[in-house]
C-alpha cells in the first residue's frame, strides 16, 4: 500500500514539473516574440500572371509597405533574363510589368519574387 502511494506521489510530482516547464517555455516564447506567425509581406493576385513573347506582367498585392526583389530566369539553363532588387511597394495593389528580349515558344521560365520574410516562385511556360 505504501509503495502505491509513493509511486503515485512520484508520478504527480513528475507531471507537475513537466507542466511547469511547458508554461515557462511558452512564456519565454511570448517574451521573445517567437510565437507570433510571420505574415507574408506581399502576394500575387490569382490569375494575374501573363507571359507573352517579350513581356511578363502581374498584379502584386501588398498588405503593408514592403521591398521586393524580382528575378526572371530560364528553368533549363538558369540564365537570368531580368533582375531587379529592392522594388518598393506601398500598401495596396500594384500592376507590375517587365519587358525583356523575346523568348522562344515552349520555353519554361521561372519568376522569383522575394522579400525579407516571404518568397513566391512561379513556373511559367510561353505557349
Amino acid at each position: 500500500m505504501v509503495a502505491i502511494i509513493d509511486n503515485l506521489r512520484d508520478a504527480l510530482l513528475l507531471t507537475l514539473v513537466v507542466v511547469l516547464m511547458y508554461i515557462l517555455y511558452k512564456r519565454l516564447l511570448r517574451v521573445l516574440g517567437k510565437d507570433a506567425v510571420s505574415v507574408p509581406r506581399f502576394d500575387i493576385a490569382p490569375g494575374s500572371e501573363q507571359l507573352e513573347a517579350s513581356r511578363f506582367s502581374c498584379t502584386l498585392i501588398a498588405p503593408v509597405a514592403t521591398s521586393i526583389s524580382f528575378k526572371i530566369f530560364e528553368i533549363d539553363s538558369g540564365k537570368i533574363l531580368h533582375e531587379e532588387a529592392n522594388l518598393h511597394f506601398e500598401q495596396g495593389e500594384h500592376p507590375y510589368e517587365v519587358q525583356f528580349s523575346e523568348i522562344p515558344r515552349g520555353m519554361s521560365i521561372g519568376a522569383d519574387f522575394s522579400s525579407y520574410n516571404h518568397k513566391i516562385f512561379k513556373i511559367l511556360v510561353f505557349n
